[in-house]
């Protein structure tokens, strides 16, 4: 099941996002600078919009949505944007499982449904694959802090 995560929920979510993002095995100095970047706050859940897949009690994944209208300079492209998918993290045990793809697709149709035909997301690199599969245009690079590692920057566009 699917529903809207709840503020008290914070701190599960928070767990959730670090474990998910310690599968890919990066190393402990990489999972302290990003602490606080994959830390969710109740006044996150409370401010935008943050999805939960739900099974038997047990939250095993969750989506999350900007909303923001915003032009998005990339390189010597412009795109106009109605928000960004700001994170997408499954439990370890349920990564490859289909999970991700089902909340994608929910989020697509919430969209639709708001009315909100494009947005964009900065992806980690080990996403990339997932998200050109899902139909996301790849627009850009992200440079980060961390030498020799850059993000990629996708495009949704809707109909």
């Amino acid at each position: 099941m699917i529903r809207k995560a709840l503020p008290k929920e914070a701190n599960l979510l928070t767990t959730l996002t670090k474990r998910s993002k310690q599968y890919w095995g990066y190393p402990k100095n990489y999972m302290d600078a990003w602490a606080e970047d994959l830390t969710i706050h109740e006044q996150y859940i409370e401010t935008n919009t943050v999805f939960v897949f739900e099974e038997e009690g047990k939250i095993l994944g969750y989506v999350s949505f900007i909303q923001e209208n915003k032009e998005l300079e990339i390189g010597s492209h412009s795109f106009v944007v109605s928000g960004s998918l700001d994170n997408l993290f499954i439990a370890p045990d349920y990564i490859g499982q289909g999970l991700g793809q089902q909340l994608v697709k929910f989020l697509i149709d919430w969209c639709v449904r708001k009315h909100i035909t494009s947005f964009y997301l900065v992806a980690d690199p080990h996403a990339k694959v997932f998200y050109e599969k899902q139909g996301f245009l790849l627009v850009g690079e992200q440079e980060t802090q961390i030498p020799n590692r850059s993000l990629p920057i996708f495009l949704f566009k809707g109909e």
